[in-house]
């Protein structure tokens, strides 16, 4: 043998030994259950894609998850304080009730002796609250006035049908053109004129401002504002049932707020910075939110007060009992009697199974709501917070008006639970004074001489004023608790 052929022997035998080796240590094939081959680069990526969705899990599960388990911020109102109640009141109460069978406490048309027979409220004008006043199921549509009942949209559809109208013809409460999104709007649907701007009640549709209050629409909810849908056909903006809505003659300035472990940055709004808002949640670790300017700058407006003074009055006295003063004009009253008199309020909350608490209304913050005071040691204890409602309703005469009133809560009562209120006697600079008296009958008054214009004028001057027959009415208290409700 050749000294090349032992060399070329040499490198097969080399070659044949690497190969056995390495047929040696190639693992067995693994298949997975569609039988395909898993090599190992696909189980590398494999891995790689279980890393990252593990990664994305954690990192979703942190932005998101915390929201769902952490509860709304409470505010610092007056709500969660309950004072002690005069039990005693309720014999009061019902003593002032049975001392005045032949009044109307409530101004439904049925007096108190008649509600009592009924056992109805004497002091709601609709015990159900189906937007029927009690007078009216009685001696109208002779329906339960305890049995709520759909009768409000059958009658607007009625009336709708009649006069050759249809669930989107527009209509007017106040200074406000609504178009309604449906019956049930159109039925009980209302707005009313709050301090700050309106307060939309059971009302989804779209509706129409006076171009003096504004160009610009904002929903106010929390304490933030958001700008509303526009339709630039009928220059109208979309509404929700229960907005709070404020108008500005230029468009507010607007920021993206992102909080990240309690620290809180601002970033200019722009379309990066708003899509960032849109994906992150608003509750949680790591949130962002649209914001604009006027929701994170300090509250500068001051709050309306005046000195704390017990207003003299007759414990004996059963007017407190008799009223029930949650109208928009005492409402407004006290506003007054604080801002331009000077003057503290009495106030009674009344709760017919709790008994009555008696304070004292010394101001008012931006907002409108009420500052109360202890009427025994003169100090302060909190606010009362009063959201100014309205509501669509059926009156005594069968005619579909808005009503407007307002509603109260804190210190344990509740006005949507039945509650009462009362503002029965104020102080002055002068000296003690009643002036709650003087100011009922300021409103019966002025009702009666209403009343007689009415009497005296058979038609309306301008057709945006004239009205529906069956949407007609006679103020019977005062003019801005109770309106017509034109169709345009």
């Amino acid at each position: 043998m050749s000294r090349l052929n032992k060399v070329l022997n040499q490198t097969n035998h080399m070659k044949e030994k690497k190969e056995k080796e390495k047929k040696k240590n190639t693992p067995l094939p693994v298949y997975d259950l569609e039988g395909k081959t898993v090599t190992p680069e696909k189980k590398k990526r494999d891995f790689r894609l279980a890393i990252f969705l593990l990664v994305f899990a954690g990192v979703f599960s942190f932005i998101y998850l915390p929201g769902y388990f952490m509860k709304e911020k409470e505010t610092s109102d007056s709500n969660k304080i309950v004072v002690n109640m005069d039990t005693t009141a309720i014999r009061k109460s019902n003593t002032a009730l049975r001392n005045h069978p032949s009044e109307d406490f409530d101004g439904d048309g049925l007096t108190n002796a008649e509600e009592t027979s009924l056992n109805t409220d004497p002091f709601q004008i609709d015990t159900d609250g189906d937007a029927i006043s009690d007078y009216c199921e009685v001696n109208k549509t002779d329906s339960d006035p305890k049995n709520a009942e759909n009768t409000m949209v059958d009658a607007q559809t009625k009336s709708d049908k009649q006069n050759g109208k249809n669930v989107g013809s527009p209509y007017k409460i106040g200074n406000v053109i609504l178009w309604a999104d449906d019956y049930d709007s159109k039925a009980y649907g209302s707005v009313v004129e709050t301090i700050n701007g309106y307060h939309f009640c059971y009302f989804n549709g779209y509706a129409q401002f006076p171009e003096t209050d504004g160009k610009y629409a904002y929903r106010v909810k929390n304490g933030v504002h958001q700008e509303l849908p526009y339709r630039s056909e009928e220059n109208a903006w979309k509404i929700s049932a229960g907005d709070e809505v404020e108008l500005y003659n230029k468009p507010l300035d607007e920021v993206v707020e992102i909080t990240f472990f309690k620290k809180t940055f601002y970033l200019p709004a722009n379309t990066f910075t708003e899509i960032v808002a849109k994906v992150l949640p608003d509750k949680g670790y790591f949130t962002g939110m649209k914001k604009m300017k006027i929701d994170i700058e300090p509250n500068t407006k001051d709050d309306t007060m005046v000195t704390i003074t017990k207003p003299e009055f007759d414990s004996s006295d059963e007017y407190r009992f008799t009223v029930n003063s949650n109208t928009l004009n005492d409402l407004l009253f006290v506003r007054k009697s604080i801002k331009e008199d000077e003057c503290c309020v009495a106030l009674s909350l009344y709760n017919p199974n709790k008994g009555e608490y008696l304070g004292i209304v010394y101001g008012y913050p931006y907002d409108g709501n009420l500052l109360i005071a202890d009427m025994n040691s003169l100090e302060p204890i909190g606010t009362l917070s009063v959201t100014e409602s309205a509501r669509k309703t059926m009156n005594e005469t069968g005619d579909i008006v808005s009503i407007s009133y307002f509603d109260f809560k804190g210190f344990g009562f509740d006005s949507t639970k039945g509650d009462r209120i009362s503002f029965f006697a104020a102080t002055s600079l002068e000296g003690n004074q009643n002036l709650m008296k003087e100011n009922t009958l300021d409103k019966q008054e002025k009702a009666d001489k209403e009343e007689k214009e009415e009497e005296n004028h058979d038609t309306f001057d301008s057709p945006e004023d004239s009205v529906d027959s069956t949407e007609n009415s006679t103020m019977q208290t005062d003019a801005s608790e109770e309106t017509s409700v034109p169709e345009l």
